[in-house]
């Protein structure tokens, strides 16, 4: 039976580990999209500014294609940083999940171990009880 807790311990401290590194790429991915962000508003901001102050028409045209290009790039950036992010959000529930389910196992596995030594403690003390009512 120890073997059983001691198997189940390892399985919760691996979900544990899977638990925390799936946190720890959230966090990077989080801080990634608001750096994608962040560019895409400053993207925004370059092509305003370039518009106003362009010294020729061409100019201003060549810049906002290539502010266009770079923003159509920082898009599909962003777009593959949010499909990380739910399928790692995704990744995390699942390990809290098996995490749960670990914890409950290994509660039972605790509450019937106690059970069966209460249940031996008790037929020892009958078993004195009886042979004390015998002598």
């Amino acid at each position: 039976m120890i073997e059983t807790t001691s198997g189940l311990a390892k399985l919760l401290k691996l979900a544990r580990h899977e638990a925390h590194a799936q946190r720890v790429d959230l966090a990077e991915i989080d801080r990634a999209t608001s750096a994608t962000k962040g560019s895409l508003e400053e993207v925004d901001v370059a092509i305003g500014e370039e518009a106003a102050n362009a010294s020729s028409p061409t100019d201003a045209l060549r810049f906002q294609d290539a502010m266009r290009s770079r923003r159509l790039h920082l898009r599909g950036n962003l777009l593959a940083l949010q499909k990380s992010g739910e399928e790692t959000r995704q990744r995390l529930q699942t390990a809290m999940v098996e995490i749960n389910k670990l914890e409950h196992l290994i509660s039972l596995h605790d509450a019937a171990a106690q059970k069966r030594d209460a249940k031996k403690q008790q037929n020892t003390l009958d078993e004195f009880a009886a042979r004390a009512a015998r002598i």
